[in-house]
């Protein structure tokens, strides 16, 4: 509804990834005259008005919500507190708590209060209480006793006493993730006392069963039952609380084998949250968010803005989400496609013949040249400076993230050597002069030849042929852990090793189980790397499938069944 002489409305909203969102517009136009004063003559009345929906995602820029992001479906309302908590321990290579702090137990505090706030405030809403359960006493001439006075306060009434205490129970039991002991059940009621206020009762359930150990850590008991497992499978793969089919299956003994946790996993990777969490463990393999600044030389490189950067982000996305929604899903295709999705604006700067207001389509971009996602132009911009490629960036993230190769830290940091120090250097050259030194090749020795390979793309992706005047020399090697010296040439013959690399395999599995689990792989026992590498390569690196397989291979493991490198009690 307009009101005043406004003319243009603005709202922002905080949103969290990985949830949908229901979203109403209302619009209307309004017909006005306009006058032409050069003519002396009045035009007809028009309709002018505009309304636009617009988002600024993770590493983007402020525009438009892409159609590919909205669904025509009614979805509940969504609740999320504001309580800042500090961050948990990233030292593994995934997020995990590792302790319980002060901080943390000052984040949970605010955050059970906030809860309780809003749950005060919606309390009818949330028990489905009607007006006819709030008034046990017939108004005058109303023997029905259905009348409803919307100014007084809510009235105990037994009916919605009643409401409002099978509403604490499953409030709790939800928050637990597992039906109430006997126990449990007789202190909710007590909350529910004859001389005591039902809405003041809620609140002590909530705030007791927010701050519960059952609430805020996922297992206590060594032994897991069928619902803990269901809480791994639901922590896995949606990030969220058990749905009431994981639950039902847990009550009925449904969550006891393998096959019978396969089955789940299968059916849970139907779910958006499913593969929103395999395309953000594809983003971490690639190491895609490390956190290094991307700006880059505005004379070296004119026109690599902030937009062009937000749609490189967008294309990387779009790819991996390709790859595991397509049919077979296949690891492989993540180092061999020359793919790459580009639109108008990307399409115009990496010299691609597309309309200037072209959407994301995939077009072969340097045909027989690029290497899937190894060559996407948002990761050789990530993996270089401001006005060079890194063959050390690149080296380094082939090394430990594709091939799981442990690297010590640098002994000491060190800048890179300035081009305009050897002016008449290549970047290899100048890479090579730096790292000669004996103790720097224990490392180098791995990183370099690996990531000259990639030195055929610039700073922010390019292909070319040369580098300050000279031919790009993008031979490179990789010494097996078998002492098999493998020689490699350019990013095509680097992307087919990978593919087809037994080491390559076993790191992406060790990280599929990392993200999935958030756990040491060894955790599980010293076969299960091994077995689960086989069955990946038995369903032909199908990536859904291994997140099936990791699923069934941990979720039944009990912590006596652990190594002493999984922490109890993990949040």
């Amino acid at each position: 509804m307009k009101s005043g002489s406004d003319t243009e409305y603005k709202a922002n909203l905080y949103l969290i990834a990985g949830r949908a969102y229901p979203l109403r517009l209302e619009f209307s136009k309004a017909k006005q005259g306009v006058d032409d004063s050069k003519n002396q003559k009045s035009k007809p009345p028009s309709a002018q008005a505009s309304i636009v929906l617009l988002w600024r995602p993770p590493a983007g820029v402020l525009e438009p919500i892409p159609e590919r992001n909205l669904m025509p479906h009614q979805g509940p309302e969504i609740w999320v507190c504001s309580a800042s908590f500090p961050p948990d321990d990233r030292s593994a290579g995934w997020e995990r708590a590792t302790s319980i702090s002060k901080e943390w137990h000052a984040a949970v505090t605010e955050a059970n209060l906030e809860t309780t706030a809003y749950v005060a405030a919606h309390l009818d809403e949330l028990a489905g209480v009607r007006q006819t359960d709030r008034n046990p006493r017939p108004a005058s001439g109303d023997p029905a006793g259905i009348s409803f006075d919307a100014r007084s306060a809510p009235i105990a009434s037994p009916e919605r006493t009643k409401k409002l205490q099978a509403f604490a129970r499953q409030f709790v039991e939800r928050a637990y993730r597992k039906p109430l002991s006997q126990e449990q059940v007789i202190a909710i009621e007590r909350q529910f006392g004859s001389d005591q206020d039902p809405d003041v009762a809620v609140k002590r359930v909530v705030l007791l069963a927010l701050q519960s150990p059952h609430f805020l850590f996922r297992e206590l008991n060594v032994q897991p039952d069928g619902y803990d497992v269901a809480s791994r499978l639901a922590f896995g793969l949606w990030d969220s609380i058990p749905d009431q089919e994981l639950l039902r299956a847990a009550q009925t003994g449904g969550l006891k084998t393998p096959e019978q946790v396969r089955k789940q996993a299968e059916r849970m990777l139907g779910d958006p949250r499913a593969r929103t969490k395999l395309r953000d463990m594809l983003l971490s393999w690639a190491r895609a968010d490390h956190g290094l600044d991307l700006s880059k030389d505005p004379k070296r490189f004119p026109g690599f803005d902030e937009q062009v950067l937000a749609d490189l982000r967008t294309s990387l996305e779009l790819q991996v989400e390709e790859v595991i929604n397509s049919s077979d899903a296949d690891f492989q295709r993540l180092f061999l496609s020359d793919k790459v999705f580009m639109n108008g604006r990307l399409a115009k700067f990496y010299g691609v013949d597309l309309p200037e207001n072209s959407g994301f389509t995939p077009v072969s971009l340097d045909p027989g040249k690029r290497a899937g996602v190894l060559t996407h132009p948002y990761l050789m911009t990530s993996f270089a400076h401001a006005t060079e490629s890194s063959p050390i960036h690149r080296g380094v993230f082939l090394a430990r993230g594709m091939l799981g190769v442990s690297l010590r830290p640098p002994a000491e940091a060190v800048t890179p050597l300035a081009p305009e120090l050897h002016p008449t250097l290549t970047t290899r050259e100048r890479v090579a002069l730096q790292t000669q030194v004996g103790n720097c090749m224990s490392c180098h020795g791995i990183i370099n030849p690996l990531g000259f390979t990639l030195e055929h793309f610039d700073a922010v992706g390019r292909y070319r042929d040369t580098d300050n005047g000279k031919p790009v020399d993008a031979t490179g090697s990789y010494r097996q852990r078998s002492g098999a010296l493998i020689k490699l040439t350019g990013a095509r013959q680097l992307g087919e090793y990978l593919a087809g690399s037994d080491e390559a395999h076993a790191a992406f599995v060790e990280q599929m189980c990392h993200y999935l689990t958030q756990q040491p792989i060894r955790a599980f026992g010293p076969d299960t790397a091994n077995e689960l590498k086989l069955a990946f390569v038995r369903e032909k690196f199908n990536i859904r499938r291994l997140a099936v397989e990791v699923m069934a291979a941990t979720a039944l493991a009990s912590r006596e069944q652990q190594s002493a490198a999984t922490l109890p009690n993990k949040r």
